[in-house]
């Protein structure tokens, strides 16, 4: 990541979200096995975190852009 994202990627704040974000994948896996109980309902659900999560880290390990990218504005949501 640091050859794509530079020192941004040694940000403290990256092991955090990686964290967080893996361990909320794997809570979405454990829900996805309780809710559903056949393989094909359970094979498309967990196809569809994999493509989201490889979306997710696909985007965060990309060469960041001139003009794009950067912090972006913090909301009150």
């Amino acid at each position: 990541m640091t050859e794509t994202q530079g020192e941004a990627a040694l940000s403290p704040l990256m092991p955090f979200v990686l964290e967080r974000t893996f361990t909320r994948t794997i809570d979405t896996i454990a829900d996805t096995l309780g809710q559903y109980g056949d393989g094909p309902s359970i094979q498309a659900a967990i196809d569809l975190v994999g493509r989201y999560q490889l979306a997710g880290l696909q985007s965060l390990m990309a060469p960041k852009h001139r003009g794009q990218g950067g912090p972006r504005s913090q909301s009150s949501e």
